[in-house]
């Protein structure tokens, strides 16, 4: 039996300042800068659906067979069709997403790769351990308690 592997996101430092994500701010009012925040979260959500699925691709699918659409995302994350249509089209013309060649319209997350880590439940128990045991060594006598009591 194979173990299952944990996946989880890896934001860089610097995301929020990301040019393209820049690009989808069109004025520094406040009902703009609302619609910014529901932008980025729309693709923070896109990028959890990925690592949903299991795969380190890029490419999100509702299924093996069927790819999200505009009204799939939609009804999927609770949000305004429209709104998460026309996001999709700024979102490709900025480079945060691109459509597979073939016929399937399937979206393709291409910073995913890069943003994307794995790991199985057994090396991580070991690094927690790890991580305990460097931060005993640094604690000075008598604190080893503090970290028992909670």
């Amino acid at each position: 039996m194979s173990e299952r592997k944990l996946f989880y996101l890896k934001k860089y430092n610097n995301f929020y300042d990301d040019d393209r994500l820049n690009a989808l701010l069109v004025g520094s009012t406040r009902e703009e800068l609302d619609k910014w925040h529901m932008k980025i979260y729309l693709y923070e959500r896109m990028l959890h659906l990925v690592v949903k699925s299991g795969k380190e691709d890029g490419y999100l699918r509702f299924n093996y067979k069927t790819p999200y659409s505009s009204k799939l995302l939609a009804q999927v994350l609770k949000l305004d069709p429209e709104f998460v249509e026309k996001t999709i089209k700024e979102f490709e013309e900025v480079g945060l997403i691109e459509f597979a060649n073939d016929t399937s319209g399937t979206i393709i997350l291409p910073d995913f790769p890069y943003m994307v880590a794995s790991t199985t439940q057994k090396a991580k128990e070991q690094s927690d351990r790890r991580a305990e045991a460097r931060m005993q060594r640094s604690l000075p006598p008598g604190y080893e308690d503090d970290l028992k009591d909670g």
